[in-house]
């Protein structure tokens, strides 16, 4: 965009336009130092009562303020009727960014920073960017705001441009948000705030869902697998295996595969207020997005959660039939035919004692030969499993001792300021080429560059961007992994501290920590640990500190 003078300019009296009753000087020649422009907008909300009246005081202020300053010049009236000040998308408001670049305008006089706009991002981007850069005076009358004026504390826009956002939405958001809410979910728009896993929001039409295909894949795969008898935790314990980040971007839990398969938004349906005590009514609307499962793998996987749902009783989680867990089910392989083992129990001491444990079924190798069968008991692994955990505690307490030393704190926080650094330098970069691919536009558009030499910087310029974005994303989980690896808030590692404060063994924690179990033999077996990555991580950087 063009610079535009600040100079006086000489006009003579009859150059100098009448409006609204604004005398023209008897003079012959009048100094002006800015034309000046007045922007008036009234907003849908505001709509209500004399609208006629309220624009005529707005435009009667700016006029009256202008009256007593002979400084301004008076180009035109600008006023936007019914127009948002959440975007800038307006006509009035376009009409006079134009005039701006063609250097008809120069001061800009609205009634407070509010009639600029309401996206605070936005409106500090003009008055902090655009209309320095471009030469441009901006007064606000109410708010008292100049900025050709501005004083030492003024320059922190940002806080009293919020505050008054906030002070005008606050008057009327609390009484139209409740009905506002119910008229979108009748349309079938979404009014939450968290998306389902599986979807995003539609860029192009509000409250709508698009399908998100990387998740989309992890639902399909969570209700075929449910659907051919998986059950939560085995569900959850193969997706972290997989290293497949939960919606919340940690560990999957059996909660979370219990959510996805019973929500019926996978259908392409919107159901809505069902958790809202003040909005009672369930609101339903069929087809308002993509479906990604089919009805007939939903009943399905309806059907099979019906089989085993469970209740609490006694602070233990128990089949709805009364048939007790078995912690181990479902992730016990067997050595030597790679099978999975099955529950079974029997009983010793005359029949006293119930006996829990695991067999291998009976199977053919390829000669035709029966496999050995493979039998553990479950109080067995449940005393191996329990050693092996306590070990890595043992490291994690030592690792601990070893970070919290003052030196190595100091080390650790030296690594993390380089680590930013380094991303503040991406992001600068990032910053400087979006300005550069701006700067290139406004080029073309002031005859300095020709197309082909624009497309081709164009090109270019967004090639770098995306490099550089990638390079952030990277750097970004870099510096979020090291930082949660030195301060031992690892997912994995909270769940470990847990059971060091617990000691006891659930299914709930197996399925979080252990991938797969390799049954040997009645006293020998192999545990593949979720976190195994994760902890010779840590005891890279913790050898590293002591070496």
């Amino acid at each position: 965009m063009a610079r535009v003078s600040r100079k006086s300019v000489t006009r003579t009296s009859k150059d100098i336009p009448s409006l609204d009753g604004m005398p023209r000087s008897s003079k012959s020649h009048t100094q002006y130092a800015f034309l000046t422009a007045l922007y008036v907008r009234l907003s849908m909300e505001e709509q209500e009562g004399d609208l006629t009246e309220k624009i005529r005081n707005q435009r009667e202020l700016l006029l009256e303020y202008v009256r007593e300053k002979p400084e301004f010049q008076l180009v035109d009236i600008y006023c936007d009727n019914g127009c948002t000040g959440t975007n800038f998308d307006r006509p009035q408001w376009q009409r006079l960014m134009e005039d701006v670049k063609a250097g008809k305008v120069n001061c800009i006089i609205v009634k407070d920073l509010s009639r600029l706009g309401r996206n605070y991002i936005e409106a500090g981007n003009y008055l902090e960017k655009v209309f320095p850069f471009i030469g441009v005076r901006f007064i606000a009358i109410s708010d008292g705001y100049d900025s050709e004026n501005l004083k030492q504390e003024d320059t922190g826009l940002f806080l009293p441009l919020k505050n008054i956002i906030n002070a005008s939405y606050a008057k009327d958001l609390s009484q139209k948000v409740s009905s506002a809410r119910h008229v979108q979910r009748g349309r079938g728009e979404f009014t939450g705030s968290i998306v389902p896993f599986g979807y995003k929001k539609d860029q192009q039409r509000k409250g709508r869902f698009v399908v998100n295909e990387d998740e989309a894949a992890v639902v399909r795969q969570i209700f075929r697998m449910f659907g051919e008898g998986g059950s939560y935790s085995e569900i959850a314990r193969e997706l972290n295996r997989l290293r497949i980040p939960s919606p919340q971007g940690k560990l999957w839990r059996y909660q979370s595969i219990r959510r996805i398969i019973a929500n019926e938004v996978y259908l392409g349906r919107m159901i809505q207020g069902k958790r809202c005590s003040r909005e009672p009514d369930v609101v339903t609307v069929e087809n308002t997005h993509d479906a990604i499962i089919t009805e007939d793998l939903f009943e399905k996987a309806q059907s099979q959660r019906e089989k085993i749902s469970f209740h609490k009783e006694n602070g233990e989680r128990q089949k709805a039939a009364g048939e007790e867990i078995y912690p181990f089910q479902g992730m016990l392989k067997a050595a030597n035919s790679g099978l999975t083992l099955c529950k079974t129990c029997y009983r010793k001491q005359a029949g006293q004692v119930l006996v829990k444990a695991y067999r291998s079924p009976k199977a053919l190798d390829k000669e035709g030969n029966p496999y050995k069968l493979v039998m553990i008991r479950e109080e067995v692994l449940l005393s191996i499993v329990k050693k092996v955990l306590f070990q890595y505690i043992s490291v994690l307490e030592d690792t601990r001792m070893v970070l919290s030393q003052e030196a190595i704190q100091e080390s650790c926080q030296s690594k993390i300021r380089r680590m930013e650094r380094d991303l503040q330098t991406l992001y600068k970069e990032v910053t400087r080429k979006k300005e550069l691919l701006s700067d290139s536009y406004q080029d073309l558009a002031d005859g300095i560059l020709e197309a082909l030499d624009y497309k081709r910087i164009q090109k270019q310029y967004k090639e770098d961007v995306v490099r550089l974005e990638q390079r952030i994303r990277e750097r970004e989980k870099g510096l979020m992994d090291y930082r949660q690896l030195v301060k031992l808030e690892n997912p994995y590692i909270a769940v470990l501290m847990e059971f060091g404060k617990s000691q006891e063994i659930t299914r709930e924690l197996l399925s979080l920590l252990v991938s797969e179990i390799v049954v040997i033999s009645s006293r020998e077996i192999q545990i593949v640990f979720s976190f195994e990555d994760e902890f010779r991580s840590l005891c890279t950087v913790r050898e590293d500190f002591l070496s």
